[in-house]
């Protein structure tokens, strides 16, 4: 496959609209989130540098604040407002070898973006050593998300991108979430609603297991993204729709 990763339009970009521009309630908040598959949770609930991995593994990947970064956080949410670095210490071996055994992955976050204008793309997450070495990243491109996924049939940066549509991101609290299933088939979804649907051939038997895990920036911290991450959480199969509507009724704070 060359070029960009087609993409399937599912509705009128009017209709889109409607669940990109307002974040949806907060609902109930004691909706249970989903936990089958779940490699890496982060709820940002201990304030300090360090970030805790609240998902019940056997290998629980904590994320450090770089003393000089311009991040911190507070109230349930981690805030860049500058060039920083929020990683973890140790490669995320377990979280890439369980995605690579069932060839499937799911990347969900709760974002608000400082602007419109940050290319790059600005890593939101990242699992990946450099620009141009990854299993995935989830970024932002001016005013749409992007994904960039590592397979057999890519190169070893995860390129072709795969895109949600122009105007898709804004400056809201955002529910956002990318699948791959073990058939190829990737998606976007944002506030729950299913906005770009594309096939990413191959396999990911060739996913490095010593890559580390970061939030706002790219590990060389020449690819910086600024705003707030309320939740980020990955998982080893592909979310049903069902399921990630689910996690949306959670909420940004479960």
């Amino acid at each position: 496959m060359t070029g960009r990763v087609s993409v399937v339009v599912l509705t009128a970009l009017a209709l889109l609209l409607v669940g990109w521009t307002h974040a949806p309630p907060a609902g109930a908040q004691d909706q249970a989130r989903v936990t089958d598959g779940l490699v890496a949770l982060y709820t940002f609930n201990d304030e300090g540098d360090a970030i805790l991995d609240a998902a019940e593994t056997a290998e629980p990947l904590s994320l450090q604040i770089a003393e000089d970064s311009s991040a911190e956080v507070s109230e349930g949410a981690l805030t860049i407002s500058g060039s920083s670095l929020v990683a973890s210490e140790q490669p995320a071996t377990a979280l890439a070898t369980a995605c690579l055994e069932s060839n499937e992955v799911t990347v969900e976050a709760w974002v608000q973006p400082a602007s419109l204008d940050q290319t790059g793309p600005a890593r939101i997450v990242t699992l990946s050593s450099d620009p141009s070495t990854r299993n995935f990243t989830l970024g932002q491109e001016g005013d749409r998300y992007i994904v960039r996924l590592r397979t057999t049939q890519t190169n070893l940066g995860g390129s072709p991108d795969f895109e949600a549509l122009k105007g898709s991101l804004t400056t809201d609290l955002t529910h956002v979430v990318f699948t791959r299933a073990a058939d190829g088939i990737v998606r976007i979804y944002i506030n729950g609603k299913l906005v770009a649907l594309g096939q990413r051939l191959g396999d990911l038997s060739n996913w490095a297991d010593d890559l580390r895990l970061g939030l706002g920036n790219e590990l060389t911290r020449d690819r910086p993204w600024l705003g707030s991450i309320h939740l980020v959480a990955i998982y080893s199969r592909a979310l049903s729709e069902d399921e990630i509507r689910a996690n949306l009724e959670a909420g940004p704070d479960a």
